[in-house]
């Protein structure tokens, strides 16, 4: 988790999932990483 705090804040698994874009929203579920 350190590494992803120096990168630039990306919705949670954007990289496995094209769809859904590189726009950062806020995580509500409880399982959560991030």
């Amino acid at each position: 988790m350190i590494i992803m705090a120096k990168k630039e804040f990306v919705r949670q698994d954007a990289h496995k999932k094209v769809k859904l874009g590189n726009k950062w929203r806020k995580q509500k579920g409880l399982h959560s990483k991030m």
